[in-house]
């Protein structure tokens, strides 16, 4: 898709993310575990993710989605059922069709403009399956996403976290963009 096509789709919307060269040197090719991503800034240890808050910026996402160079950050969540094990996964049938048909394990999206790193967490489950943070444990984070490989991944950095529930009976809210359901690993 060229910037007009993007321009078209998203219009003015606003997403959060942060410049590449500030990540970079601190993740792999694929998923990077939290522990590994310990900073030191100023002779005092910060957390990745804090640098990932304190550096959020904001582009409109249509210059975002063709700009390798801005990650924009997706918390992604997977969905453990806790008295099961199973874990709540979905396949894409509708939105950006270059994720059209492809399997997830994880739920999220974009950070909208003015939203912390958890905000977007807790909305985009409420948005896709209707949970909130009363119906699960609290987010733990479990490491990063990044891959330059294709369109999609060169301009994304995933967050990955993972939230228990107890709640068995969930459905995709999105039923123009997501199947989903339980499975087991």
């Amino acid at each position: 898709m060229t910037l007009d096509d993007y321009r078209n789709k998203y219009g003015n919307t606003r997403v959060m993310g942060v410049d590449r060269a500030i990540v970079i040197p601190y993740l792999k090719d694929g998923f990077t575990h939290r522990r590994d991503t310990v900073l030191v800034k100023d002779s005092e240890a910060l957390s990745f993710s804090d640098w990932i808050q304190q550096n959020l910026k904001s582009m409109l996402r249509c210059e975002a989605e063709c700009n390798p160079i801005f990650k924009q950050i997706i918390p992604y969540v997977l969905l453990e059922h806790k008295p099961t094990g199973r874990y709540y996964m979905t396949t894409r049938i509708g939105g950006d069709e270059r994720l059209l048909d492809q399997a997830s394990l994880g739920l999220g999206g974009h950070i909208d403009e003015g939203e912390s790193i958890e905000e977007c967490l807790w909305r985009e489950l409420n948005e896709e399956i209707g949970l909130s943070s009363n119906d699960c444990s609290e987010p733990s984070l479990l490491g990063y996403l990044f891959s330059e490989k294709n369109e999609v991944d060169s301009v994304h950095l995933g967050m990955v976290y993972h939230i228990s529930t107890e709640r068995e009976s969930i459905s995709c809210l999105e039923k123009d963009k997501l199947l989903g359901g339980w499975f087991s690993p």
